[in-house]
């Protein structure tokens, strides 16, 4: 089950009250799964954040609210997701995040396989390297070519997510045919992906135990009854991709995950006049969460105001929140 607590999302000074009125409404709902006994005292809960430093500030404000706050883990969204995942499969793959995949990219860029493309002219202009081998670069070359693996690498994630009709089509060993993509920029890089994850590919050869979360996800059937049944807790994530909130719906079948976000409470109606200040990408998730699988009788009303103060870092953190 998928449930969408939400707050007020005011802007200036309204902002630090919406967030504490969120963290007070995380702490119920976990001192509630405690009496319940949802929560395993002997494994940590997690609480899915953007970043470390909302993890220690939700971190201070459970401990002011429960008087302890013990046994917790604040894993990244992908981490979570990628946990949830392989929870119930007895030989889990590894995962290709943005480093590992940078390192596969760079180890493809110094190797002859794409030498004699044409596709890849751009990239070997960039590098300075021309299409000679990586012994015959020049000094700074390598340096490029290793900032260039990093980009194209977070890049090639954020398509599998973002672009999966593009994906398909590089897979497939032709252009996608969005008429706003650079056709020459699309070619060298499609060229790439297709090199790295084509059946007997460039990954299958050197690191063929690992994948992506989209790749991975396309192998699981999802269960009603998962291994792991513990609840997931989010807290103050931003966008989220169509491929994510997705996935969150999926595994929902099987476990309740529990959403806190700064958004108007009334966003799934399309009707707070805020909606218009919040800017295209987070117009764009709240649209989402219209038209994916949330069932809307289960979406949580924003809490009460909380009747403590803030601790003094809390507050002054939340300030700082757009």
């Amino acid at each position: 089950m998928l449930l969408l607590g939400c707050s007020a999302g005011g802007v200036k000074n309204d902002t630090p009250a919406d967030i504490s009125v969120l963290a007070t409404a995380l702490a119920e709902r976990v001192r509630g799964d405690l009496r319940r006994g949802e929560i395993d005292l002997f494994r940590p809960a997690s609480i899915v954040v953007p970043h470390a430093n909302l993890g220690r500030w939700v971190c201070l404000r459970l401990a002011g609210e429960l008087g302890i706050a013990a046994n917790l883990e604040f894993p990244y969204l992908e981490g979570a997701l990628w946990r949830a995942l392989a929870g119930g499969d007895a030989l889990p793959p590894r995962r290709l995040d943005a480093a590992k995949l940078q390192q596969v990219i760079y180890s493809l860029f110094v190797q002859p396989a794409l030498r004699d493309d044409p596709a890849m002219g751009p990239a070997w202009a960039y590098i300075g390297g021309g299409a000679a081998l990586a012994d015959e670069w020049p000094p700074d070359a390598q340096r490029r070519a290793w900032q260039l693996a990093d980009r194209v690498a977070r890049l090639f994630l954020e398509y599998e997510c973002q672009r999966p009709e593009m994906i398909a089509a590089w897979l497939d060993d032709r252009l996608s045919d969005d008429a706003t993509l650079d056709p020459v920029m699309q070619r060298w890089q499609q060229r790439l992906y297709h090199a790295i994850f084509r059946p007997a590919g460039w990954r299958a050869q050197t690191l063929p135990q690992y994948c992506t979360l989209p790749q991975y996800r396309a192998t699981i059937e999802f269960s009603a009854s998962p291994a792991d049944a513990r609840p997931l807790y989010f807290f103050g994530l931003g966008h989220t991709s169509p491929f994510h909130l997705d996935l969150l719906c999926d595994l929902a079948r099987g476990r309740d995950m529990h959403l806190y976000l700064c958004l108007p409470p009334t966003a799934h109606t399309g009707a707070h006049e805020l909606l218009t200040l919040w800017g295209k990408s987070s117009q764009q998730m709240l649209t989402m969460f219209d038209t994916r699988r949330v069932d809307k009788s289960r979406i949580s009303p924003p809490p009460p105001p909380p009747q403590v103060l803030s601790p003094p870092c809390g507050k002054q953190f939340a300030g700082s929140l757009p």
